[in-house]
């Protein structure tokens, strides 16, 4: 998988003709998957080149519409990676960028830097300035210059599939149904720090990380997770929030990798959320803390037992 940038394009347009899945793909949920998959089965079929074209950050984070991503884009080409996909192109929602036309970013971008034969959108596209096109203005704009397009339908379960749908369950803490729609587990990922060390004290040692600028993150509390270390999974416990029972109001985030004593400081892990457990709540002092942390370990171990 070749990894370009808008800039790269416009200097030097993709010379395949290609099948080109197009969107923020700030979630890449299961919609957003469909979409690029869509894409690559054609593109193999008629012998073109599959394209993902993505943003950096999300024009809605840019333009302070909204205040926070599900995954980094070095997540999202880690899940693109594991597509069969031949190109990603990042580009930058700048402030010229934002002022292109339907018309010329159809003809440019499409039809020129990204050389398309085909196009897969959602079903709630929109493109141009200040979100002119939608879907339909897109597959009309495409047909004229000789480009097909595939739109994608809503997809719904309880509620529709959606980035900001998922927002509102990890915000939520509802990990169960953040993963059935996500399509997988959602993950924050970091290098382990150096914390006050408390749970070493009370045979609880937590690895801990720091949360990413804008990166969403579970509701405060408990939750049942996979450490991933060194692309090794582990059963895990990991607290998101305060530390009331010392009296610590910074948010921290905590993992107790359940059966696993290596040092790992400076070391990368991946937090994959599973379930919620509890809120966080002050107890009256360590050794009630401790014995709060045995029942969630327990409670962590029947999971993985009957789960596994």
């Amino acid at each position: 998988m070749v990894i370009l940038s808008g800039s790269d394009i416009r200097k030097n347009p993709i010379q395949y003709k290609t099948a080109v899945a197009l969107g923020s793909f700030d979630a890449l949920h299961i919609g957003h998957i469909k979409i690029i998959n869509k894409a690559a089965a054609y593109a193999k079929v008629n012998n073109l080149k599959s394209v993902v074209y993505m943003f950096k950050r999300s024009p809605k984070v840019v333009t302070g519409i909204d205040k926070s991503f599900i995954n980094t884009v070095e997540k999202r080409i880690e899940i693109l990676n594991n597509l069969d996909i031949d190109y990603v192109v990042v580009e930058e929602f700048t402030e010229e960028y934002r002022r292109i036309s339907c018309r010329k970013f159809v003809n440019d971008y499409i039809g020129k830097f990204l050389n398309a034969d085909y196009i897969c959108a959602g079903f709630n596209y929109r493109f141009g300035y200040m979100g002119a096109g939608d879907s339909k203005t897109l597959t009309e704009m495409c047909r004229e210059i000789g480009v097909n397009t595939y739109i994608n339908e809503c997809i719904s379960f309880e509620n529709v599939v959606s980035s900001s749908y998922i927002k509102t369950l990890i915000g939520n803490g509802d990990m169960e149904n953040c993963t059935k729609y996500l399509g997988r587990e959602f993950s924050l990922k970091g290098i382990v720090i150096h914390g006050n060390e408390i749970g070493k004290t009370i045979g609880f040692p937590t690895a801990n990380i720091e949360i990413p600028k804008n990166q969403i993150f579970p509701r405060f509390g408990v939750y049942i997770t996979r450490a991933i270390i060194d692309n090794e999974s582990y059963p895990a416990i990991t607290n998101i929030g305060t530390k009331p029972t010392v009296d610590e109001s910074s948010v921290n985030i905590e993992t107790n990798i359940l059966g696993f004593s290596r040092e790992i400081y400076g070391k990368e892990i991946e937090v994959r959320f599973i379930k919620r457990l509890r809120d966080i709540v002050k107890f009256d002092g360590l050794n009630a803390l401790k014995e709060q942390l045995d029942k969630d370990k327990s409670e962590a171990v029947e999971y993985f037992r009957t789960n596994s």
